[in-house]
C-alpha cells in the first residue's frame, strides 16, 4: 500500500470513530503506515468491518488492525483444490436463507454447509470432493459434541455428516 493510499484509508477508518480525538494524526499515521505498508489497500479495505466489530465503540489499536489483515492474508493463501465436487443433493431443498443464531452460528463457523443441512432428515451420503466416490454414512462428532452439551439449543439437528469428505483412496494418495 502506497503512503497516499494508506493517508485516504486511516482519514476513513479514523472518521468511523467520530468521538476519538487523535493526539498527533501525523505521528500516528507515520506509525501506522510503517506496521501496515505491507498490506494492499484490498486487505486493509476488506478488514475495516471486521476492525468495527472488534472495537466497536472505541479507535482500535493498531496491532488488532494488524492481526486482522494478517488474518485476511492467511485466509487469501489457503490452496483449495482445483476440482471440486459439489456435496450430493438429499432433496431437501434448502436455499441457504436461513437465520443463523446462537449454536448454529457456532456451527457455521466450524461447517457452513453442515450448518445450513442440520435439521435435515433425508438419506445423508457424503461424497468425496476430489474424486465424487460416495463416502459411507457417518456421524459427525463436533455436531454430536454440541447436541450432547447444548440439547435445549440443538433440538431437531441431525448429526450425520452431510456434505464432503476426503475418500479413503484420495487420502492415501495425498489428495487434498
Amino acid at each position: 500500500m502506497t503512503r497516499n493510499e494508506f493517508n485516504t484509508a486511516f482519514k476513513a477508518l479514523h472518521s468511523r470513530y467520530p468521538g476519538f480525538a487523535m493526539p498527533d494524526p501525523k505521528t500516528v499515521g507515520d506509525i501506522w503506515f510503517q506496521d501496515l505498508k505491507r498490506y494492499s489497500l484490498k486487505t486493509f479495505n476488506r478488514a475495516i468491518p471486521q476492525i468495527e466489530e472488534a472495537s466497536p465503540q472505541f479507535f482500535p489499536p493498531c496491532g488488532v488492525v494488524r492481526n486482522i489483515c494478517q488474518g485476511i492474508e492467511e485466509v487469501n493463501h489457503i490452496q483449495r483444490p482445483t476440482k471440486w465436487i459439489q456435496p450430493r443433493d438429499h432433496g431437501c431443498g434448502c436455499s441457504g436463507s436461513i437465520d443463523f443464531g446462537g449454536i448454529r452460528a457456532l456451527l457455521y463457523k466450524a461447517y457452513p454447509y453442515e450448518a445450513l443441512h442440520v435439521k435435515c432428515t433425508g438419506v445423508m451420503i457424503p461424497r468425496c470432493p476430489v474424486c465424487g466416490a460416495d463416502v459411507p454414512p457417518f456421524i459427525n462428532s463436533f455436531i454430536n459434541g454440541l447436541m450432547q452439551i447444548f440439547p435445549d439449543d440443538t433440538e431437531c439437528w441431525n448429526p450425520m455428516h452431510k456434505g464432503t469428505t476426503i475418500c479413503i483412496n484420495c487420502e492415501r494418495k495425498g489428495k487434498r
